[in-house]
């Protein structure tokens, strides 16, 4: 399993979220999400970018620091999904 795909996992379970519910914020099924969190295939750039914002954490820290369950980044001001797709649509 690649650095990026433990740390999908890690902070989507940090923030209480089903693959389901990660896969409709992505518009993606939630068999493709889990080969991501599998480390099977790895999302577009534009993919990737949408996660950082999500997660609130750089695309650094998401590929490639090992991040721990419930020791990873501060979650500040961290959005929720329907807040976040407000930043995504077009005006």
């Amino acid at each position: 399993m690649s650095q990026f795909a433990q740390n999908l996992k890690i902070l989507r379970k940090e923030k209480n979220l089903t693959q389901e519910q990660m896969a409709k914020f992505l518009n993606i099924t939630q068999q493709a999400y889990a080969r991501y969190e599998k480390g099977d295939t790895e999302p577009s750039y534009e993919t990737l970018y949408i996660l950082s914002d999500f997660f609130r954490t750089s695309l650094d820290h998401l590929m490639r620091k090992q991040l721990r369950a419930n020791n990873s980044i501060s979650f500040e001001n961290s959005g929720t999904i329907s807040g976040i797709v407000n930043i995504h649509q077009a005006p």
